[in-house]
């Protein structure tokens, strides 16, 4: 959104089409190629054999499935694919992103996990439920006219519960800044984020911090050292 956001005002004499309304999702980052290989290799299927793969679907949260050429179908839960293989293997873009639940969107939409007792997220196949947070007033009017047209139904959902229920994105927003100084100390690049109060974070959790730090600027030494 940022992105987006950015580029369209910076070219706002070029003729592309107005956008009417922002949507976004709370997303955790994509997978490497090699996260998906590993996922495959522990279902014991060889890339030429695949006809269709689906990272989640047909149920929530879904399972990661496979279905190949002569017709077999192979899956993996939700909660091993992703929670123990695809995320390690995450692009280095999506772990210097400090803003996963897409702030500068209208309306915005997130997996609204059932909790444990202890707050933290259950992954197990149940009956799919999203969360909405409609962040201008735009949004909000579009969420309200989809009730009153019985486009969707919704019932009011505590905000202060989010950070139990999605907390890789509270981690992320936490961790942001220390992730990108690294970076950038390791001889890279990094994006730039708006309105986003990292040092805040930094004083909140110094300890996570400096550990985030120095693995960011290991691994941007490690990177530089392989494009050199």
């Amino acid at each position: 959104m940022a992105g987006l956001r950015r580029f369209l005002t910076s070219h706002s004499e070029d003729g592309y089409p107005t956008v009417v309304v922002y949507l976004s999702f709370f997303c955790a980052g994509t997978p490497s190629w090699k996260g998906t290989r590993e996922v495959l290799s522990r279902l014991d299927v060889d890339g030429r054999e695949l006809e269709s793969l689906r990272y989640r679907g047909n149920g929530w949260p879904g399972k990661f499935s496979v279905q190949l050429r002569g017709g077999e179908e192979r899956s993996m839960p939700y909660e091993k694919s992703w929670g123990q293989i695809l995320n390690k293997h995450l692009h280095t873009r999506c772990k210097l992103c400090q803003d996963g639940m897409g702030s500068q969107a209208d309306i915005v939409a997130a997996d609204s996990w059932e909790t444990d007792e202890r707050g933290y997220p259950l992954f197990t196949e149940s009956e799919g439920r999203s969360l909405l947070v409609s962040r201008t007033p735009v949004g909000e009017q579009i969420v309200q006219e989809a009730l009153a047209l019985d486009a969707i139904s919704a019932r009011p959902a505590d905000i202060q519960s989010l950070g139990n229920v999605q907390p890789s994105q509270r981690t992320r927003r936490e961790v942001g800044a220390a992730r990108g100084l690294g970076y950038r100390l390791g001889g890279h690049s990094v994006p730039s984020w708006r309105g986003v109060p990292r040092w805040r974070w930094l004083a909140r959790r110094p300890i996570l911090s400096i550990r985030q730090f120095v693995g960011a600027f290991r691994r941007a030494r490690r990177e530089r050292r392989v494009s050199i």
